[in-house]
């Protein structure tokens, strides 16, 4: 006679409790680098963007498992609602709650970063209720849901309408000349290469509930960040300094070790979720080396430090937690 799971576990599993840890990086990073040269963190706006988000993804996900309720039942019966833990009412009006709640934080905090949230609100339950049943559509607006995160950020770093405006430009900067000096350039990289990998990541998921091994697809994170990371060095390879050289090996060695993964997938050796929630989780040192990214004084070692010390709490938060709950 199996046992009913505890309230906090069942509520620990609809949100993929080591995926919330990677979701802060991709606020931050965008504010970071929206708000140089000088970051100004000693403005705690920066922080309202981290519950901003997160209510956001949280929302998609309990969003994601109300409306595959269904095919859960078929596939997946462990889950939280076709299990019985938890009433599939209950989880929609908590979606719902937070996903109205990260759109109210982000319009307390102006126009601009509330109709970022407003229409990265709009993506999630657009891809909930019925975008990623289409095969060409879904992983493209899942990506674009992360991306949002990154461009979420940076409204917040650069308050005000204008931000909205400017990121507008920045989308079309390739074609307008508006990307100045690189730092645009980073940003929108940023964004990128969050759409790309969280697209290409959608995509390998699709081959967990069938019980197949992944495709090809399942290289593509790990190109990704090696296409960012030669970016970045042809950006600033002639500056040399530590943020850079510490970004350089971020971004390498998650493209390495994605590489190992998607190969030892593909082989039979790594289970479909497993690697998933570690691609997953690979994306928060590359949050950290956007960040690093944007320390361009000699006083800002102390920053740095802190940078690489909260990205760090939030790898071991993310990793302890997988060894109990599945990222996918």
């Amino acid at each position: 006679m199996s046992t009913r799971p505890r309230p906090l576990t069942t509520w620990c599993r609809l949100l993929r409790l080591p995926n919330l840890f990677t979701v802060p990086g991709d606020a931050i990073a965008g504010y970071a680098l929206a708000s140089v040269p000088l970051v100004p963190w000693e403005r705690l706006v920066w922080l309202w963007v981290v519950p901003c988000v997160l209510l956001l993804y949280a929302a998609g996900l309990l969003l994601n498992d109300f409306f595959d309720r269904e095919a859960d039942a078929r596939e997946r019966p462990e889950r939280p609602i076709p299990s019985g833990a938890v009433r599939p009412g209950t989880v929609l009006l908590a979606g719902l709650v937070a996903l109205a709640a990260g759109v109210v934080l982000g319009f307390v905090n102006g126009p601009a970063p509330g109709l970022a949230t407003l229409v990265v609100a709009t993506l999630v339950f657009g891809y909930d209720a019925g975008l990623k049943r289409v095969r060409a559509v879904g992983p493209l607006v899942m990506g674009s849901c992360r991306a949002g995160s990154v461009l979420i950020g940076a409204c917040f770093g650069t308050a005000g309408a204008e931000a909205i405006v400017n990121t507008a430009r920045r989308l079309v900067g390739l074609r307008a000349g508006f990307f100045k000096e690189g730092q645009d350039l980073l940003l929108m990289l940023a964004a990128a290469g969050a759409w790309a990998l969280t697209s290409a990541v959608t995509v390998t998921a699709a081959a967990e509930t069938g019980g197949r091994r992944p495709g090809r697809v399942a290289y593509l994170p790990g190109l990704t960040w090696a296409a960012l990371a030669g970016t970045v060095w042809q950006q600033h390879v002639l500056i040399a300094r530590w943020p850079e050289i510490a970004c350089l090996v971020a971004m390498g060695l998650a493209s390495v070790l994605g590489l190992g993964w998607a190969w030892a997938a593909r082989a039979g050796r790594l289970a479909t979720h497993s690697l998933i929630g570690r691609l997953i989780r690979a994306m928060i040192p590359v949050q950290a080396a956007w960040c690093l990214l944007t320390l361009h004084h000699h006083y800002q070692r102390v920053e740095g430090v802190a940078i690489i010390l909260g990205f760090a709490a939030l790898w071991a938060g993310a990793t302890l937690s997988a060894r109990r709950f599945y990222g996918s």
